[in-house]
């Protein structure tokens, strides 16, 4: 059944408002983050914590931005657009904040140290080192929740196994994806 809910006919219904983003106008509803109709526009903004249909908190502050006659930048991701407003995604000050948020970080996998980015789930940087891990979830149309539980991998100090297809690496976390408990369980759902 296509029945539209109560909710999306909210969302359908907000109004419309014209705003600036990087020197052009545009548009977009009321109640969208300015994430989103970023990259509608195609303004790529880096971001971590934010994932559509969750709510939007703006802890990483991966994806600020800087707003015309404001103080402190923005996360883009909880910010809605307003009629008139201005809003910079490249100024030197958003993009120097940015790129902290976003600064590579150092972890084991499989015992060997590796490079990844806090943006990249553990199974993408594990791919990038060679490291296959099994998935059924992950990539294509489908979005990677880790329900599906194939492509789980053991992190030290953490009692539950983790899905690497919707987990994001820290600094110093040893990652071990073929250690036996964690083979055993990917068996099971394969």
């Amino acid at each position: 059944m296509n029945a539209v809910t109560r909710r999306q006919t909210a969302l359908l219904n907000a109004p419309v408002v014209r705003f600036e983003l990087n020197g052009r106008e545009v548009e977009g509803r009321s109640n969208e983050n300015l994430l989103e109709i970023a990259r509608r526009e195609g303004v790529e903004i880096p971001h971590l914590c934010y994932e559509p249909g969750l709510d939007a908190v703006g802890n990483c502050r991966a994806c600020v931005v800087e707003i015309g006659g404001e103080r402190v930048l923005a996360p883009s991701c909880c910010r809605a657009p307003s009629a008139g407003m201005k809003v910079t995604t490249d100024s030197e000050r958003a993009l120097k904040s940015q790129q902290l948020a976003m600064m590579p970080i150092e972890f084991k996998l499989n015992g060997e140290t590796v490079i990844g980015r806090p943006d990249e789930k553990i199974i993408e940087t594990a791919k990038k080192h060679g490291v296959t891990i099994p998935h059924l979830c992950h990539g294509g149309n489908q979005r990677s929740d880790g329900n599906c539980r194939a492509c789980v991998v053991e992190i030290k100090g953490e009692r539950a196994l983790a899905p690497s297809c919707c987990r994001y690496p820290t600094a110093g976390m040893e990652v071990t994806t073929n250690s036996p408990r964690a083979i055993a369980s990917q068996k099971m759902v394969l």
